[in-house]
C-alpha cells in the first residue's frame, strides 16, 4: 500500500502508508464529529429559550421515524438531544483508538445517520412554524423584516474584526441552516469584499456527479471549504446541498 500526503509532499508506503492513511480519515471524522456536537448543543440552546414546540403534524412524523421523538413536548426534544450527544461522543472516543479501516468506516455510516438526524431536527426547529409561538429569532439575529437582513452579531463581529476562519465557518454552516440560502446571500452581500475570505482553488478533486452526491462528500466539502474557500468549491457545495437537502432554487449573490 502506497500513501501519499499532499501537505507533506512525503510518499509512504508499508506500515507507515496505512498509519497516514488511517490518521487521516481519523483527523476528517474528528472533525465532523466536532461540528455536529456543535450543531447538537446549539439546538439544546435554541430549545431552551422557547415555551413550547410547535410543529405539524408531517414534521413529528418525520421525527418521530428518524429520531424516535414521542411527543412534542420540550423535555422530550431535550432527551433525544442528550442521546445523540452522547452517541457523537461515543463514535469520537471509539475512533481515538481504533487501528480497523473497516471499524472507522462503520463509524462513518454511524456518523452519516447522526448527521441526517441532526439535520431534520434543524430544519424542522428553526422553521417559522416551530418559532411562531414565541416570535423569536436564534440568538444574537437582527432583522428589519427582510430576508437578507438576517445577520448575526457574531457574524458582523467577525466580519468587522476581519476573522476569515469565523466567516468562512458561518457562512457555510448557513448552507445547512437555511436550504433556501437567503441567509448564505445576506452574508456573502456583506462579506464580498472582505479581503482573504476567497482563495484560488486548490485543484483538490471536485465530484460532479450527482449520483455521487451523499452526506459523507457533503460532510467532507463543509470541512474542506474552510481551509480552500473557491468559488469553485463554494459552487460544488451549494449544488450538493441543494440536492441533498431540497429548498427554494437558489442564486448565488456577490460571488462569479
Amino acid at each position: 500500500m502506497m500513501y501519499y500526503d499532499k501537505q507533506t509532499d512525503i510518499l509512504y508506503d508499508g506500515e507507515y502508508a496505512m498509519e497516514g492513511f488511517l490518521g487521516k480519515l481519523k483527523d476528517t471524522i474528528a472533525t465532523i464529529i466536532e461540528k455536529l456536537i456543535h450543531k447538537i448543543i446549539d439546538l439544546a440552546r435554541f430549545i431552551s429559550k422557547k415555551k413550547s414546540i410547535e410543529i405539524d403534524d408531517t414534521q413529528f412524523k418525520e421525527l418521530k421515524q428518524s429520531c424516535g421523538i414521542k411527543s412534542k413536548n420540550i423535555s422530550e426534544f431535550n432527551s433525544v438531544l442528550k442521546k445523540l450527544h452522547s452517541e457523537a461522543q461515543d463514535i469520537k472516543k471509539r475512533i481515538d483508538t481504533e487501528k480497523d479501516e473497516s471499524k472507522l468506516s462503520e463509524c462513518k455510516e454511524e456518523l452519516s445517520t447522526l448527521s441526517k438526524k441532526i439535520s431534520l431536527l434543524t430544519k424542522i426547529l428553526y422553521s417559522n412554524k416551530s418559532s411562531k409561538d414565541d416570535n423569536e429569532k436564534p440568538q444574537g439575529v437582527k432583522s428589519n423584516g427582510k430576508d437578507d437582513e438576517l445577520l448575526t452579531d457574531a457574524f458582523h463581529k467577525a466580519l468587522s474584526s476581519g476573522n476569515v476562519r469565523s466567516m468562512r465557518i458561518m457562512m457555510k454552516d448557513a448552507l445547512l441552516l437555511d436550504p433556501s440560502f437567503h441567509l448564505f446571500n445576506a452574508m456573502m452581500k456583506e462579506a464580498k469584499g472582505m479581503n482573504g475570505l476567497f482563495d484560488k482553488h486548490d485543484d483538490r478533486e471536485l465530484i460532479l456527479d450527482k449520483n455521487k452526491w451523499n452526506d459523507d462528500y457533503m460532510n467532507i466539502s463543509m470541512v474542506r471549504i474552510v481551509g480552500n474557500f473557491s468559488h469553485e468549491r463554494l459552487h460544488n457545495l451549494m449544488a450538493v446541498v441543494q440536492y441533498l437537502r431540497p429548498g427554494k432554487k437558489y442564486t448565488l449573490k456577490g460571488g462569479k
